[in-house]
């Protein structure tokens, strides 16, 4: 049973970058061809090859008078004219064969950290930026010779003109990134990134988004600093202004016919509205990780009314997005002190404090503390009374959750009585078989599955069944789920041929609607197989493995809920 709560625009996890379509004949077929064309190209991606962090020091340290200068123009100034030759070559290749006998670490080596930076910021601060991550690893333990940066001024051969296509963009610079396993996108200015109004960088941000690929973001002290003054003044409109700066679709690059082959590859996999949001969630990911930082600060003592509630809202989203991201540790401590802010300052009769109570439940509820959960969720209920607001919407997810803490704590009775006020209001409030109120009678069934009441379960259950059919229709996955958990109350009430009806056709939902490798597939298919199995029919343990599949991919093997469903 969830809870709904305002919370500051995210993006979905759906929207990798895929090659749905492609078959693997055409596809490897065109990466050899775009190898032939590019075999410079390709071959400074099969083994990147990075500098050291005391190349990178030495070079600002000889090369001061670069330090102002936009990167194209030290390009144009400096590698250009030390690489030249009789077809040019990548400075990382002429580093390589100056390599000295004595070096204590090599100037070059395998690329470990990929940096993705605009050739419009001035030269010098992008690998300031560079070295005071490195500074922050070294803090960390990480040996100096385990970071050496992909830089494409140095890495690559500036001489030569690549013609990449859509199939370069789409899977070896993916691949390559990939390979190397981690990207530091520079972000500078932190208020308008010269990094999101480049096609690269918006390419290689896309790219970060595999699980293989860790993501750090680089800034100057001041404009960090800067930052998080401003998510501390307001964190949700300072996000909300970073996310209005990504546009992909206006982003640029110094050449053309990178512009054409960059956003022909975007059209090929996802699309500019889906990298759109895929960036955005990027942006978000920052600002978490620096608005964590000004959470963790104590407040000062001193500080006004307006200051503290800025403080209570920045801990309220930070905690939140922690909690959407699966970090849950820091979130009752964030939360905790959100709402002893609001107490303090705008007392029970407020939303904002109702809120952060009734997340506070879900997280006590999360970590097992059932008597935690329920005190903060009558607190939040007693934040609507205050507000005359006892049958609003959000007073009956809270209502739900409390139902929740007492069925856990097996009070079934209260639980049933709390869900049958939230299906009251909420069909005062909503139209007629709204998918929230067909939600609560699940809920419902559930609890009186859990006491035992199969028939009165069946009820819920067939009651919700009814409801989704009409507002989601008899093919989404969420009917499928009153589908199954009617074959359970079948099979506890000796139906079994009515129990493998209705598991059969959760299934059937399930694998139409490509649910493949979520939770609810599995149990689709774990509870077919006990209806199967009650049947005395055959196919039962050829589900039960489909059912084990389903939960490996959707939880992990390792994790407590697939070793639950195999046990």
């Amino acid at each position: 049973m969830g809870a709904k709560s305002a919370k500051p625009a995210t993006a979905s996890a759906s929207s990798e970058v895929t090659l749905e379509g492609t078959s693997s004949q055409t596809l490897n077929r065109s990466l050899a061809d775009a190898s032939a064309r590019n075999k410079d190209a390709f071959a400074m991606l099969n083994d990147p090859q990075g500098v050291s962090v005391a190349f990178l020091q030495q070079f600002l340290d000889d090369n001061s008078q670069y330090s102002s200068l936009k990167t194209r123009e030290v390009v144009d100034k400096h590698i250009l004219p030390k690489t030249k030759g009789k077809s040019g070559r990548a400075y990382t290749t002429m580093l390589a064969s100056q390599r000295g006998k004595g070096e204590r670490v090599s100037s070059t080596g395998p690329a470990t950290i990929f940096v993705s930076h605009s050739w419009d910021a001035k030269f010098g601060d992008t690998l300031q930026m560079v070295l005071d991550y490195a500074q922050e690893q070294a803090k960390k333990g990480v040996a100096e010779d385990k970071l050496y940066f992909w830089i494409d001024v140095f890495a690559n051969n500036q001489h030569a003109s690549y013609q990449l296509d859509k199939d370069w963009w789409s899977v070896s610079l993916k691949e390559s990134i990939a390979g190397i396993g981690c990207v530091l996108v520079c972000m500078h200015p932190w208020s308008n990134p010269a990094a999101l109004k480049r096609l690269w960088c918006v390419w290689e941000l896309l790219c970060s988004r595999q699980p293989s690929v860790a993501l750090s973001v680089a800034m100057l002290p001041d404009q960090r600093a800067s930052m998080q003054k401003a998510l501390a003044k307001d964190y949700t409109k300072t996000l909300e202004e970073l996310q209005a700066n990504v546009n992909c679709a206006s982003a640029t690059s110094s050449r053309r016919t990178e512009v054409e082959a960059m956003k022909s590859a975007i059209d090929w996999t996802l699309g500019f509205d889906a990298l759109d949001t895929a960036i955005k969630e990027r942006v978000e990911m920052w600002c978490l990780k620096e608005g964590s930082k000004v959470a963790k600060q104590p407040a000062a003592k001193d500080a006004d009314e307006a200051t503290m509630l800025a403080r209570a809202k920045l801990l309220y989203h930070v905690a939140l997005g922690l909690w959407q991201a699966g970090r849950k540790d820091q979130c009752i401590a964030f939360w905790t002190e959100c709402l002893t802010l609001r107490l303090n300052h705008l007392g029970e009769s407020s939303l904002e404090t109702a809120s952060v109570s009734n997340w506070l439940g879900l997280a006590h509820a999360d970590k097992g503390d059932q008597d935690l959960a329920v005190e903060h969720y009558q607190l939040a209920l007693d934040c609507y009374s205050a507000l005359n607001a006892s049958e609003s919407l959000d007073a009956t997810d809270t209502l739900s959750n409390l139902a929740t803490a007492y069925s856990q704590r097996g009070k079934h009775d209260k639980a049933v009585a709390k869900l049958k006020s939230v299906i009251t209001i909420r069909q005062k409030l909503l139209p007629e078989g709204h998918p929230r109120t067909a939600e609560a009678y699940l809920n419902l069934g559930s609890v009186y599955q859990a006491q035992g009441e199969m028939q009165l379960a069946l009820e819920a259950h067939t009651t919700a069944h009814g409801l989704l059919l009409k507002s989601r229709g008899p093919k989404h996955p969420k009917t499928a789920i009153a589908l199954v958990n009617q074959s359970a109350c079948y099979r506890a009430l000796d139906n079994a041929a009515a129990a493998v009806e209705a598991s059969r056709q959760a299934v059937t939902i399930y694998e139409e609607s490509k649910a493949a490798g979520r939770s609810e597939t599995g149990l689709g298919y774990m509870e077919l197989a006990q209806a199967l199995s009650a049947a005395g029919e055959s196919g039962a343990k050829e589900m039960m493995q489909k059912g084990l599949e389903h939960a490996s991919k959707a939880f992990g093997e390792d994790h407590s809920m697939t070793k639950k469903m195999k046990a």
